[in-house]
């Protein structure tokens, strides 16, 4: 067993390194083999199966994804580190895109093809690790399939705590060394084509789901709320005749033939999560 004061030291730089390490040895195992010592690992794998954004992914038509050959985009204010993490990257046979700041990163993520983003944390001291949570969100808000990896020097526990559950696949600590980046990069591009053939689903959907027409997505909602059809006309003031002929409008233009694929249709979109009341 292990003590809540092991746990609670900050800079304990060998459970940190431990916690790490574990993660990495049991992340492509079931959830419930992961032993209670590697926390980050436990709260990565949760959050892998339970994220669900639905932001801008710099499509092109139809959820289609500028997807690099190997990209990888390196964030980080000091520019020596940058340029030899560029280097290691480069070595490793992999396309390179390195920013000197987090803003820059940001005002490119529409245009950048899909890949792994290593980002350094750095300011630490105007920021808790909290914050760099929200770094993470906002990164896979606007760009859900990027394979996130935080950088970070003498990293404490919280800080990796937090940056796993907010979404990213993996934390290293700076400087950081060949030996660990290669693997970190495997695992990254190993998830890489399953989040982008995801985006790339929601955002035909999201392209379907335009040629509803209002009333028509309003029945939507009714539909994969649980509604019957008299309960949605008399939801919507309209007969229910009229409902019918909208169902049959909407498994037209959405290409559906049953009940089960408009549902899954539904939570892939998020139409289930809002509805009827969101019309």
């Amino acid at each position: 067993m292990y003590s809540k004061s092991a746990w609670m030291r900050p800079t304990d730089q060998g459970t940190i390194a431990a916690s790490i390490t574990g993660y990495r040895k049991y992340r492509n195992g079931p959830f419930d083999t992961v032993p209670l010592r590697y926390l980050s690992g436990m709260l990565r794998s949760k959050a892998d199966f339970s994220y669900n954004g639905t932001g801008s992914v710099g499509r092109t038509r139809m959820g289609e994804i500028n997807v690099g050959q190997s990209t990888v985009h390196i964030v980080d204010s000091d520019p020596a580190h940058r340029r030899d993490l560029a280097q290691m990257v480069r070595q490793l046979g992999l396309d390179c895109h390195p920013f000197a700041a987090f803003s820059d990163l940001m005002e490119a993520m529409g245009y950048l093809p899909a890949g792994c983003i290593l980002l350094a944390w750095r300011d630490r001291a105007a920021n808790e690790a909290a914050a760099l949570g929200a770094v993470v969100r906002s990164v896979l808000l606007q760009r859900p399939e990027m394979a996130v990896v935080i950088m970070a020097a003498s990293p404490t526990i919280a800080d990796v705590v937090q940056a796993l559950r907010a979404g990213a696949i993996d934390f290293l600590e700076i400087p950081v060394q060949t030996e660990m980046l290669r693997p970190v990069l495997d695992h990254g591009f190993a998830v890489l084509p399953a989040r982008v053939a995801r985006q790339q689903r929601i955002g035909q959907a999201s392209a379907l789901t335009t040629q509803l027409t209002p009333r028509e997505q309003e029945v939507l909602r009714g539909v994969v709320a649980g509604l019957t059809n008299r309960a949605i006309a008399e939801r919507l003031r309209i007969g229910v005749r009229t409902v019918e002929m909208h169902r049959g409008n909407i498994m037209q233009k959405l290409q559906m033939d049953n009940l089960a694929a408009l549902i899954r249709f539904a939570i892939l979109t998020g139409i289930l999560d809002h509805g009827l009341d969101a019309a």
